[in-house]
């Protein structure tokens, strides 16, 4: 059902990333006008993710540590679907969920909080990718962040790797065969990076909190060896977006295959995982019904989530 799941807690920086990949993975509505709009009122290039703003974005990240949070309950919720849904010959649930967080969210306590739990529920699946660059808006995290985020992972009974360099591109690799070939507990890579790269800022918080500049930008294209004076330029060599390489319909065919005869026998289990969606529209009004207005919060709470499970 999906490939793999990527919610990006890193806000404006992931985005911008994320927003790239789509144009030159043939987004439709992710054009290079679209790119040239980013952060401005009412376009489709928001500067944190905005869920059904942006084709590709399956979920809202604006404060620092969501994504995180939001991370653990899709992890979750592949455990329970593939334990309901998979059969033998006849996987539908079988994708990972990545974060790219960095040193803001792992700040945030609902990163801690999320990252406990899966620890707990041992959430093989799941992997968050730390770029670690020790910079805050307000400058070094010298100044109030000091503690080895690494050993807290530990301590959380997480899997901790360590890339020393964010362009070793090798280590990277290694790092992510580590996290798939790993299925007793989630995966957290620490990476090690300078904001800023190849930038006159490089390694400041002035390469986070504004633009550089005109004069910056050209300084840092110069050191890139890309042209200096190009705007928005995508080389020929890139993937064109007139060839789009999004999943589609036909590609998860292709992956799924035929359904095994007990699926074919019973349609109404083929049709469970849509009507699980589908049902959404109508729990507001199912939770007023067992959760009425007279019953405590502590007793309704665990009654709404007990008939919200798979």
């Amino acid at each position: 059902m999906y490939y793999h799941r990527e919610p990006v807690s890193q806000g404006e920086l992931g985005l911008m990333r994320r927003i790239d990949e789509l144009h030159l993975d043939g987004a439709p509505a992710v054009s290079l006008d679209d790119i040239r709009q980013f952060r401005q009122l009412g376009s489709k290039t928001p500067g944190h993710p905005e869920y059904r703003m942006t084709t590709g974005v399956e979920t809202t990240t604006g404060p620092l540590g969501q994504g995180c949070g939001n991370s653990v309950g899709m992890a979750i919720a592949q455990r329970a679907l593939a334990a309901r849904f998979n059969r033998d010959g006849f996987t539908l649930f079988d994708h990972d969920v990545y974060v790219l967080c960095g040193d803001g969210d792992m700040m945030e306590g609902v990163s801690g909080e999320a990252a406990s739990i899966a620890g707990h529920l041992a959430l093989s699946r799941l992997c968050w990718i730390y770029d670690s660059n020790r910079i805050s808006i307000e400058g070094s995290t010298q100044i109030a962040f000091t503690e080895d985020v690494g050993k807290r992972f530990e301590a959380y009974g997480w899997n901790v790797l360590h890339v020393d360099d964010a362009n070793d591109t090798q280590a990277i690799a290694e790092a992510l065969a580590n996290f798939r070939n790993t299925r007793d507990r989630p995966t957290f890579i620490v990476v090690r990076s300078v904001i800023g790269w190849g930038s006159p800022r490089a390694g400041s918080e002035k390469a986070h909190g504004e633009a550089l500049g005109a004069d910056n930008v050209r300084a840092t294209k110069k050191g890139y060896g890309w042209p200096e004076d190009a705007q928005f330029l995508v080389p020929d060599a890139s993937p064109k977006p007139s060839t789009p390489r999004l999943r589609s319909a036909a590609r998860r065919r292709a992956k799924l295959g035929s359904p095994p005869s007990s699926a074919t026998a019973r349609p109404s289990r083929r049709k469970q995982p849509s009507s699980i969606c589908c049902a959404r529209a109508g729990w507001p009004k199912a939770g007023m019904r067992m959760c009425p207005a007279s019953r405590p919060m502590r007793k309704a709470s665990p009654r709404a989530m007990r008939a919200a499970r798979c």
